[in-house]
């Protein structure tokens, strides 16, 4: 199926406006100013109902809410500017797929907002549906070229933190089915440390690097910071992270699982990774919530489908199941060429077993 980018860069401007920047697949670039239309009263109001699957909100408060904040992010970036909804229309009715890359890394305050929950009215959520995918990309996201896969999917896991073994936990049993099947295996590391990390990249080829942590921001050089040990630190910064991933391995995923309340830093994380793709989560999820997303994901992903088809599948996956808007926890940093990050070899069956954990 082809797949053409509509790629909408984000950029806060000096006066206080804002550029979005559309980039269209067929077409010249269309570059508009405007203002914000969000108050900040607006936006901890929609971030506190994202965030409420502990309170006592009903599922169709919180829907409400979120198809509201959606269609407001939706005619901000695309609907209130003739020339950019124009391109729009043109090409997702040209298309049979349109995979809508969002550039926000230079938009400052609005970078943190939950993109992921854009509405066409006429469409309904775009993140939903496997036709009009929803991509975020950075300078440091690499285009890799996908790894050949014999199953099972080799997945490297480090855990640190408080809460980090009842993510786990979560984690193991989310995919336990697919392990005994043979589609994935959990190697565990001991220590969430670059050597053992390094050890473990020299002793086997992997495919997913899954992080279950925290993270933050240095004051000093605000830069994104995980909880794994080094040689001389119990800290390492991302560009660490980026040396051990490096692009002659076969890892071409990394998943950052935030524990606490460390899901902006991480984020950040994810978005600082030189690597094809990387998911990571822009608000708490509940635990079944999270139990889905493990599934779901992984079950597709092992199916050779493209890493965003496989984020939007998860996505209505969760929102048919829970009717609630945790569906847009997951952010999916992934370069805008790259789709197919592991392709399975023809006439190649996993064989049942139980995947190392």
């Amino acid at each position: 199926m082809s797949t053409l980018p509509f790629t909408i860069h984000l950029e806060a401007l000096p006066d206080g406006r804002y550029l979005i920047t559309a980039q269209p697949a067929v077409g010249s670039d269309i570059g508009i100013a405007t203002k914000n239309p969000f108050t900040v009263h607006e936006l901890e109001n929609g971030f506190a109902i994202l965030r409420s699957h502990k309170r006592d909100l009903t599922p169709l408060e919180q829907v409400k809410a979120a198809r509201q904040l959606g269609q407001k992010l939706f005619k901000f970036l695309i609907q209130d500017h003739p020339a950019i909804y124009s391109a729009y229309l043109g090409q997702v009715a040209g298309q049979p797929k349109m995979r809508i890359i969002l550039s926000t890394k230079d938009a400052g305050t609005l970078a943190h907002l939950p993109w992921e929950l854009l509405r066409d009215p006429e469409r309904d959520f775009l993140a939903l549906s496997d036709s009009t995918p929803l991509i975020r990309t950075s300078s440091h996201t690499a285009g890799l070229a996908p790894v050949p896969l014999l199953f099972p999917l080799r997945v490297l896991v480090a855990v640190s933190g408080r809460d980090a073994e009842e993510h786990w936990r979560i984690f193991s049993e989310s995919t336990a089915a697919l392990r005994q099947r043979g589609y994935i295996q959990l190697d565990r590391m001991k220590h969430a440390s670059l050597s053992a990390l390094r050890l473990h990249m020299l002793a086997e080829d992997y495919h997913v690097f899954h992080y279950i942590g925290s993270a933050w921001l240095d004051d000093r050089t605000n830069q994104p910071m995980a909880a794994m040990s080094d040689e001389d630190s119990p800290y390492i910064p991302a560009g660490r992270l980026n040396q051990e991933l490096y692009p002659e391995s076969t890892i071409r995923l990394v998943i950052l699982t935030p524990c606490q309340n460390a899901c902006q830093s991480m984020c950040i994380l994810a978005s600082s990774l030189a690597i094809s793709a990387s998911v990571s989560m822009q608000f708490p999820m509940s635990q079944v919530a999270t139990s889905l997303f493990l599934r779901e994901f992984y079950s597709t992903l092992v199916q050779g489908v493209s890493v965003d088809t496989a984020m939007s599948r998860t996505r209505r996956a969760i929102a048919n199941q829970l009717q609630r808007s945790e569906w847009a926890a997951p952010v999916l940093f992934a370069h805008a060429t790259t789709g197919v990050l592991f392709q399975p070899v023809r006439g190649y069956r996993a064989n049942p077993k139980t995947g190392r954990v």
